[in-house]
């Protein structure tokens, strides 16, 4: 195992954790004698699960603790949602359960994943007789749905949306999944916990996401400040999965050919490792470390309410928009990234339209793409970074496009101008961007610097995918978006290339600009 990882801090629950005699877990329903399962193995990890298949040994701690309230705190694919579906099946499948069960997930897919593959498998497991439902309507007022799954007792699954009226007016079980990504979780927590006044469980379980968060607060509190909330406390790091036979059964799940096969625990925990995006990054979203939010200048709590759903078709051809389009464009050539933003400015909101990302990409094919962006029709301004190398293509992009493009010099008082109105869209919830883990990092890179004199700069380390360059297109799009425009009703078009009058409405609508 590694050498180096946190150290492991005592959990300190509400109640105790139920004898794991007390309550066995009755066999898989497929069951592999050792002879059977030593001649499937074609891995060389070392450390093996006390059962396969099954739960390894800190999740069936978890499963089998009995406290009211359960905090979870995990590294990413450790088996969350895996125990959570088990858990759920013991407590509605038997005939005596007395609740129903309401899940909180962070959207459709993931509320899709929980109910069809984690509580589907376990029922199977338990020979437990069950029915998908599909979606069901619970307030035709709100536009608030839910799926649903019911057992033979008679007692359902609720799996909802993130919005915290869902758990409103609701008695019974309650779990929160991914309780540090939920928006608005402070909310979520004070709505679920008083629906388990009358009975039932509270169960919170998430990968970190700052420090900045409800979840981290609630850890906090756990740790250093008595537990007033009665939390019995898990933690399930990457490492810990390891120790418990992790590899050996993501081995057994793989070809016989794939590299991961000739890796031991170490060999694998360095491999994963190394393909993070940083090594910050890595310990938040494996070993239960959060990453500092205090010197971040747009931090988790404004961007996660921002993000799309990971369902919604954000990425459409900028044919099918509406709305002003604004572009941002960071250069670089060699050393960072180039990378252009779209927005489309409708009904008062900006949406992320494109998002393109150019590494070590030759300018002629930066120019191009650029162009492509610029030739349409509902492109208003486009803002370029001519610092340094971006200079000529930025002067020539001017002299070919005129008034829609704005050349900026990235200075002190430059990125101070656009760093505020930047974060001013993601306080007032007016933006839109993809749920994009390198998109996150590089909006929480960038620091603002109180200097000597009392001035301001504003920096980011450069990391292993860029040097912030998408925090800098997003500002650079916004600040396009400040310019003043001519104002259209939206229209369908075709694109320039196919359509004559719709570049002669664009003509006219930019010589009216210039007068």
């Amino acid at each position: 195992m590694p050498a180096k990882r946190p150290s492991k801090p005592k959990a300190r629950a509400a109640a105790p954790v139920a004898a794991e005699a007390a309550t066995p877990l009755p066999a898989p329903a497929i069951a592999a004698d050792a002879a059977s399962l030593q001649a499937m193995f074609k891995g060389k990890a070392k450390q093996r699960p006390e059962r396969y298949p099954g739960l390894m040994r800190r999740q069936r701690l978890y499963v089998q603790d009995t406290s009211r309230n359960r905090l979870l705190e995990k590294g990413r694919q450790t088996g969350g949602d895996y125990i959570n579906g088990c858990d759920a099946v013991r407590k509605l499948a038997p005939v005596e359960a007395k609740f129903d069960m309401f899940v909180s997930s962070r959207d459709l897919p993931l509320a899709k994943q929980f109910l069809r593959r984690d509580v589907k498998k376990w029922a199977a497991v338990y020979d437990a007789a069950a029915e998908d439902l599909g979606e069901q309507i619970i307030d035709p007022e709100k536009k608030l749905s839910s799926l649903v799954f019911r057992f033979a007792s008679g007692r359902e699954i609720h799996s909802l949306s993130s919005n915290p009226d869902a758990h409103a007016g609701k008695t019974g079980h309650r779990k929160l999944n991914e309780f540090a990504l939920l928006p608005d979780n402070r909310e979520q927590y004070k709505v679920a916990k008083d629906g388990t006044r009358w009975g039932g469980n509270l169960d919170i379980w998430s990968t970190h996401r700052g420090t900045k968060n409800f979840f981290n607060e609630l850890i906090q509190e756990i740790l250093h400040k008595g537990n007033p909330k009665k939390f019995s406390h898990h933690r399930i790091r990457f490492s810990d999965a390891l120790e418990d036979g992790l590899l050996y059964c993501i081995q057994m799940q793989l070809p016989e050919d794939d590299p991961v096969q000739d890796m031991d625990e170490t060999d694998f925990y360095n491999y994963e490792k190394d393909r993070a995006e940083s090594p910050e990054s890595f310990m938040e979203e494996n070993e239960c470390v959060p990453q500092d939010d205090a010197s971040c200048f747009i931090d988790f709590p404004l961007i996660t309410p921002c993000e799309y759903g990971l369902d919604d078709a954000w990425q459409i051809p900028l044919d099918e928009c509406q709305g002003q389009l604004f572009a941002g464009f960071d250069v670089a050539r060699k050393k960072d990234l180039s990378v252009i933003t779209v927005l489309e400015s409708l009904y008062g909101l900006l949406f992320t339209r494109a998002l393109i990302v150019m590494e070590r990409e030759r300018f002629a094919i930066q120019r191009e793409r650029l162009y492509e962006i610029l030739r349409h029709p509902r492109l208003m301004r486009c803002c370029i970074d001519q610092t340094g190398i971006g200079h000529q293509l930025a002067e020539e992009a001017q002299e070919k496009f005129g008034f829609k493009v704005e050349p900026v010099t990235f200075t002190p008082a430059s990125k101070e101008q656009m760093a505020y109105p930047m974060r001013a869209v993601f306080e007032e919830r007016s933006i839109k961007i993809p749920h994009d883990r390198k998109l996150q990092n590089d909006l929480r890179a960038v620091k603002k610097i109180i200097l000597p004199g009392g001035g301001i700069r504003f920096a980011a380390d450069n990391g292993t995918d860029g040097h912030s360059d998408r925090f800098w297109s997003y500002a650079l799009a916004i600040r396009a978006r400040s310019a003043p425009v001519a104002s259209f009703a939206p229209m369908p078009f075709r694109s320039a290339q196919g359509n004559r009058y719709s570049l002669a409405l664009a003509d006219r609508r930019n010589r009216s600009l210039i007068g």
